[in-house]
Parts: structure tokens; C-alpha cells; sequence
């Protein structure tokens, strides 16, 4: 039986669940701006999940950047280790995402779950998926 869709399907996952994240980190900056700007440009008396949302975003973006090219390399079927990191990291952030929302005040942030659960639920779904693909899809890929 041909096996070569396996690490096609692997890199489309890991493309999607990448470009998930970029659209995540998207979002992230979009709610920064929201929450100073209905503070009076002021950061408010409880800044933690401002601060939080500021420290993971740019990580978030790289990883997402990793998980694009890892997805790249699985279709070329080149490079397996870059192409197994990219698929586990294409869903890493959304666990922390996950986490984040669960402990947050849901209370302030309901008017952004909808959006969240999306950008979550996208890479989570596909990003189990990605590594197991990639890691079935081993012996395919080139031999340095």
C-alpha cells in the first residue's frame, strides 16, 4: 500500500496548526490593545493576564513560525527531526492556551471565549494528529 500520504497529511497539519498560531498571537496583540484602550490607555489594577498575554505572545508567534517550517520540511519529506519538532510545536501553544483560559477570570474575557476556543480547538485537534503521522512517516523521509 502507497504510505505517502502520511507525512503530506502531516505537513498540512503542521501548516494549519502553524498558521493557527500566528492568527493566536493575532488575537492576543488585538486583546493587549483592547484592554489598555478601555483602561484610558492605562494598564488596569489587576494587569496579570495582560502580563501574561504579553510575555506568551511572542513566543507563541515563533512557535508558530517553527510549526510552518516543520510542515514545509514534512512535505518535502526532508529533514524528520525539524518536521517532528514543528509537528509537536504546532500544538504546544494552544495546551497553553488552554491552561491560561481555564485559570483566567472567565467572567472578564466571555466576550473573547468564542475566539479563543476557535484558535484553540483548531491546533489542538490537528496537533495530536501531526506528530503521530510524523512519527509513523519515519522511514519516508531522506536519508542524509
Amino acid at each position: 500500500m502507497n504510505k505517502k500520504w502520511i507525512p503530506i497529511t502531516a505537513g498540512v497539519l503542521d501548516l494549519v496548526g502553524g498558521v493557527s498560531q500566528l492568527g493566536l498571537s493575532i488575537f492576543w496583540i488585538y486583546i493587549l490593545v483592547d484592554a489598555i484602550i478601555r483602561h484610558g490607555g492605562h494598564i488596569p489594577a489587576d494587569p496579570g493576564p495582560i502580563v501574561m498575554l504579553a510575555i506568551i505572545t511572542a513566543p507563541f508567534a515563533l512557535l508558530g513560525i517553527i510549526a510552518i517550517i516543520g510542515g514545509t520540511f514534512a512535505l518535502k519529506r526532508k529533514r524528520w527531526k525539524l518536521a517532528l519538532a514543528g509537528s509537536f510545536l504546532a500544538f504546544l501553544p494552544a495546551v497553553v492556551t488552554l491552561i491560561c483560559l481555564i485559570g483566567w477570570d472567565i467572567e472578564v474575557y466571555t466576550e473573547y471565549m468564542v475566539e479563543s476556543v476557535l484558535w484553540v480547538l483548531i491546533p489542538l485537534i490537528l496537533g495530536i494528529t501531526a506528530p503521530v503521522l510524523t512519527i509513523l512517516s519515519k522511514k519516508q523521509f531522506e536519508r542524509k
